[in-house]
């Protein structure tokens, strides 16, 4: 039970993780056609990490055991989540189960804890799950915004 406790704390703390920055404005129009899509910023990922594992824990809810292969845990089957940008920002679904983040295991509270310090100066944020079957790596851009 307590690996899949961290798993929730790993996976929520991300849920802040998204944003959906400003359409652009011309100065003819008092809108763009359409709203720009939404991005992972370093600011919003670095704040997430910062706060601590258990920021976010009322975002997402877990099938109570782990999805297990070959009796080794292999993932953890969402059940449902809130509108938290994060969940929102890489299409996870009901259904699905989280298998890795960034390429690392969650497995265990070790291994997800190392996956989600190495957030910190990644690129990329990479969800791997399984859908339907299916395994795929959701994958977001890290973007570095100018200060304020």
């Amino acid at each position: 039970m307590r690996t899949a406790n961290l798993l929730v704390v790993v996976a929520l703390v991300l849920a802040g993780c998204g944003a959906r920055p400003k359409p652009p404005v011309s100065k003819g129009s008092a809108a763009a056609s359409e709203p720009a899509a939404p991005v992972l910023t370093r600011r919003a990922l670095n704040a997430v990490i910062d706060a601590g594992l258990g920021a976010s824990l009322q975002h997402l809810t877990l099938a109570d055991l782990p999805v297990t292969r070959g009796g080794q845990v292999y993932g953890y089957q969402v059940l449902g989540h809130d509108d938290a940008p994060f969940w929102l920002l890489f299409d996870v679904r009901p259904g699905d189960v989280l298998v890795a983040l960034n390429g690392g295991s969650l497995a265990t509270p070790d291994d997800a804890m190392s996956s989600f310090e190495a957030l910190r100066g990644a690129g990329e944020v990479r969800l791997r799950i399984e859908r339907a079957g299916r395994v795929m790596d959701l994958a977001k851009p890290v973007v570095d915004l100018p200060p304020k």
